[in-house]
């Protein structure tokens, strides 16, 4: 229960503080005609200029509405996996975090993908909705109750490469620094190697993120058939608009599992 509160709780203060970073990838990925000239500096001065600073923030609700039961259940199975596997008797190793970063993901994503939905269909909208709400309504009205849920497999595709990535070389790095500090895991340990670890699996993962994107802030024209063939996805995003749009967003999302 401990783990599951620290992980709401967490959820929701990183959820807000990097909010508008998330904004700004969002709209990197989302848009088709950028090229490669595309940039987090370009991309925020043209957000504010038209839309004002408080853009950076639409779709802030239902982000931390979100993010609050999504890592509140994604810190109590990853725990809980990892007492199942034996982590406790036998010593955290890089393969039961990779089990329990997958099991956690799985139910995590299950929740959070409907709010992400919201959020990043509110982060591009030119003022077609009024708010959360209304986004929701909408969605429902022309395109179901799947749409909510359209991009949930790739979504997996996506976090469960992460998760697998992320974990052991999170806890491979702090027990190559441990050492140094005395065999203790303090907080500057615990950061640089989230750091390192979020960094290396982010930039591996973002082409899955900008399908993510697309097939989330699309409209009706997008089918779950489609939706679950993300290769085929990738391939039209590079031919139609060059292989580095697959990269759009990188380095925003690197800043933001760094920090």
């Amino acid at each position: 229960m401990a783990h599951a509160l620290a992980g709401a709780a967490a959820g929701m203060a990183e959820t807000a503080v990097m909010y508008p970073l998330d904004t700004i990838k969002t709209r990197l990925q989302a848009a088709t005609g950028l090229g490669p000239a595309g940039s987090i500096v370009q991309m925020t001065r043209q957000l504010i200029s038209t839309q004002g600073i408080a853009s950076l923030y639409r779709g802030l609700t239902p982000a931390v509405l979100g993010a609050g039961p999504a890592h509140a259940l994604y810190y109590a199975v990853y725990e809980q996996t990892k007492a199942t596997l034996g982590a406790r008797q036998s010593g955290q190793s890089p393969a039961t975090a990779a089990a329990a970063g997958v099991a956690a993901t799985v139910v995590n994503d299950a929740v959070m993908v409907p709010a992400d939905v919201v959020k990043q269909r509110l982060q591009v909208s030119q003022g077609q909705y009024r708010g959360m709400l209304d986004c929701v309504m909408q969605t429902w009205q022309r395109e179901g109750p799947g749409a909510f849920y359209r991009s949930y497999p790739v979504t997996l595709f996506m976090n469960i490469p992460w998760v697998v990535l992320h974990f052991p070389l999170y806890e491979t790095s702090k027990q190559l620094m441990a050492p140094r500090h005395h065999g203790t895991e303090g907080p500057a340990v615990q950061i640089v190697a989230g750091g390192i670890a979020g960094g290396v699996a982010a930039a591996l993962t973002t082409p899955f993120d900008v399908v993510k994107t697309r097939l989330q802030t699309s409209g009706e024209g997008v089918s779950l058939r489609s939706a679950l063939n993300a290769p085929a996805l990738m391939r039209q995003i590079a031919r139609e608009e060059g292989f580095g749009a697959l990269w759009r967003g990188n380095a925003t999302a690197e800043a933001m599992h760094r920090t």
